[in-house]
């Protein structure tokens, strides 16, 4: 029995992680984050936390739940766009200024063996100096199997991540309902 793909589950929290990343600034901005003498509702401590276990829960579930839903369309034969879209940055180490393209399911299987996940603030002389929020990019790092290699590690924005992700699913969505479908256990529940 294969494990049961929500599409539409999967959307939704592709939704709100796009939106999260795309709202940092006017969200900081609104309840004057970084601000100590200034913060009402959210301090600099509650917007840090309460964004990094958003991203962090909703991208490892997300990476977890694709990559599984690719080796299902694989195992039945099925097509799907899994397009190099993703621009990917390497730091530490390995930053030459040079950046590559990379495809969601290269990301998604970062994501889940990383070491280390961190959400990249920013901010702006437009506004007080002490405002920051989340850039919606991710620094995510890790070992190779067998630690002969140098660690890795890179940044790249969530929100081409998402794009690559939603454009996965899209062409995918019929045949995951498919498989679905034919899942033996459902024979049990007709």
């Amino acid at each position: 029995m294969t494990h049961f793909v929500d599409t539409l589950a999967l959307k939704e929290k592709i939704f709100i992680l796009d939106n999260l990343a795309l709202s940092g600034e006017s969200f900081s901005t609104k309840y004057s984050i970084g601000v100590k003498k200034c913060q009402k509702y959210y301090s600099n401590s509650d917007y840090y936390q309460i964004t990094k276990t958003i991203v962090s829960n909703y991208t490892i579930e997300l990476a977890v739940k694709l990559r599984n839903a690719a080796e299902l369309m694989d195992a039945n034969d099925f097509q799907y766009m899994n397009e190099k879209i993703i621009v990917c940055y390497p730091i530490g180490i390995h930053a030459d200024s040079h950046q590559e393209k990379r495809d969601l399911l290269y990301i998604c299987n970062k994501i889940i063996h990383a070491k280390k996940f961190r959400i990249d603030a920013v901010s702006s002389t437009k506004y007080n100096a002490d405002f920051k929020w989340w850039s919606g990019d991710l620094t995510i790092s890790g070992n190779y199997q067998g630690n002969k290699q140098p660690p890795w590690e890179f940044f790249f924005s969530i929100n081409s991540w998402c794009e690559a992700a939603i454009s996965f699913i899209n062409s995918s969505e019929s045949s995951l309902h498919s498989i679905n479908a034919r899942a033996e256990d459902s024979l049990l529940f007709r």
